[in-house]
C-alpha cells in the first residue's frame, strides 16, 4: 500500500488470490494457479474513498519440466519467463551480438560494468521455476567471459550463481567468483569484449534439489566499476536422463597458437555425460 491520506482503511481484491480479499494495510497473498491477474485497492477515510485497479498486474508461473536450454539467441530480452532484478533501474543484464559462447551461438547477455559507475549494485538475471520431481542427478551448466580491469579489489566485479525453492524469498549460493578469480582472459583497462577463445564453461551438481517442485536459479552480477561480464548457453538438465545416449565429443583449446615450450589449456565440451 502506497496510498496517501490519513486515517485510511483498506479493502483489497485479489483475482484468484488465497485469500482473494484483505483489509490489512500491506497483505501477503499466496497464488497457486498460473496466470496473469488483476489487483484492486479501495482506500477510504472520513473524506471519501478512492479506487486503484492494476489490470494484469500479477503474473504467476507454473513449474517447468527440465531441461532448460537458453543461448540468448532471440532479440527478446529477458527471455520469456525470465526476469531481471535491478534496484537502480539503470545498467543491467542486456542482450548483445558482440560476443557469444562456444558452439554455434551468435549472441549472449552481458553487464557493462566498465561503464557502470555504481559500485555495489547487484543485478539479477532469474530463470523461470523448474520441477525436480524424479530428477535424481540434476546439473546446471553455463559459459562466461570476463577480464578484470586490474588487480585492485576495488574494481573486482563478481558473479554468483544461486537457487531458490521458495519463489525468491531466500537464495542459496551454488557458485561464486570475483575479480581476477573470475577472469577468463588477461586483465585489461580497455572495455572487454571476449574472443571465442576467452570463454569458460562451468557446472554444478543439483542432486540436493531432487524432489523439489519449484526451483528458480539466478545469476547475480555485483558491480565494482571494473569490466564487462558476459554469460551464455545456460543449461539445466537431468544428467541421469542422458546416460542412455552415446557421448558426443567436443572440446576447445586456449590458446590455439603458442611459442614452443608454452602450455595449452584444453576444455572438454562433450555432451551426454561421458
Amino acid at each position: 500500500n502506497t496510498s496517501t491520506g490519513s486515517g485510511n482503511t483498506y479493502s483489497w481484491t485479489f483475482q484468484v488470490g488465497t485469500p482473494c480479499s484483505s483489509t490489512a494495510a500491506n497483505p501477503t497473498i499466496p497464488y497457486y494457479a498460473p496466470g496473469t491477474y488483476t489487483v484492486t485497492l479501495v482506500a477510504t477515510n472520513n473524506n471519501g474513498s478512492n479506487t486503484k485497479t492494476q489490470t494484469g498486474y500479477i503474473t504467476v508461473s507454473g513449474s517447468n519440466s527440465l531441461p532448460l536450454t537458453e543461448g540468448f539467441e532471440s532479440a527478446t530480452f529477458p527471455p520469456t519467463g525470465w526476469s531481471l532484478n535491478n534496484p537502480d533501474a539503470s545498467t543491467t543484464w542486456a542482450h548483445t551480438t558482440s560476443a557469444s559462447g562456444f558452439g554455434t551461438s551468435s549472441a549472449s547477455t552481458f553487464v557493462s560494468n566498465y561503464n557502470y559507475e555504481a559500485p555495489g549494485q547487484k543485478d539479477w538475471l532469474i530463470t523461470p521455476a523448474y520441477n525436480f520431481t524424479g530428477v535424481s542427478n540434476g546439473r546446471i551448466r553455463w559459459e562466461y567471459a570476463y577480464a578484470a580491469y586490474n588487480t585492485q579489489s576495488t574494481y573486482a566485479d563478481s558473479l554468483v550463481v544461486l537457487y531458490s525453492t521458495n519463489c525468491g524469498a531466500t537464495w542459496t549460493t551454488l557458485w561464486s567468483r570475483g575479480g581476477t578469480g573470475l577472469g577468463t582472459a588477461s586483465n585489461t583497462t580497455n572495455s572487454f569484449v571476449p574472443t571465442a577463445a576467452q570463454w569458460k564453461r562451468d557446472s554444478v551438481s543439483l542432486a540436493n534439489l531432487s524432489g523439489q517442485t519449484s526451483v528458480r536459479f539466478a545469476f547475480k552480477n555485483t558491480c565494482s566499476y571494473g569490466n564487462n561480464l558476459f554469460l551464455d548457453n545456460i543449461n539445466i538438465y537431468n544428467a541421469s536422463a542422458q546416460q542412455g545416449s552415446a557421448p558426443v565429443a567436443d572440446f576447445v583449446a586456449t590458446p590455439t597458437t603458442v611459442v614452443a615450450g608454452n602450455t595449452v589449456t584444453f576444455t572438454d565440451l562433450s555432451t551426454n555425460s561421458p
